[in-house]
């Protein structure tokens, strides 16, 4: 396209090119996200963890144990919440990684509740899971990192 574009604008002067905007900015984010790849591969590993049927399932058990804990005043008829699932983020979409993390930090405290529960168990299998689970779960400074990045993209997004 950029050739074409410099062939065309030697026989026709007033032809320039314009790149899209979405496809520079996307290109942005992809080469920021360079400079967290820690971070954003353990977020990557999560979402494939929670990706099997098992465990997002655990991970929906666990929304309804803590927002059970939260409203024990309540009856449960009353309760209507819906769990949310990890989402994945998708290499053409600029936004996705920036909702995606965004979910990952709505259910911190769910995945920690899994972790906490598989580490628990009796069950080798299940133990394994939950240390593996529990190398993947961001760190105290790890959230402030991805809360300032969220915020960081938003000033761009909004």
């Amino acid at each position: 396209m950029v050739k074409a574009v410099s062939i065309l604008s030697k026989s026709l002067p007033g032809i320039k090119r314009h790149p899209c905007v979405a496809h520079t900015l996307q290109l942005s984010v992809k080469e920021g996200l360079k400079y967290c790849k820690d971070i954003h591969w353990r977020i990557k590993n999560l979402q494939k963890f929670f990706r099997l049927p098992k465990q997002a399932q655990r991970l929906r058990e666990a929304q309804f144990d803590i927002d059970n804990q939260d409203v024990s005043i309540i009856e449960e008829s009353q309760i209507q919440t819906s769990p949310l699932d990890v989402l994945s983020d998708t290499k053409t979409r600029w936004n996705s990684t920036l909702i995606a993390w965004k979910r990952v930090l709505e259910l911190h405290n769910a995945i920690r509740h899994v972790s906490t529960k598989l580490l628990s168990e009796k069950d080798r299998i299940l133990n394994k899971e939950g240390e593996k689970l529990e190398s993947l779960c961001l760190t105290h400074d790890e959230k402030i990192q991805v809360k300032f990045k969220i915020i960081f993209k938003f000033v761009f997004y909004d």
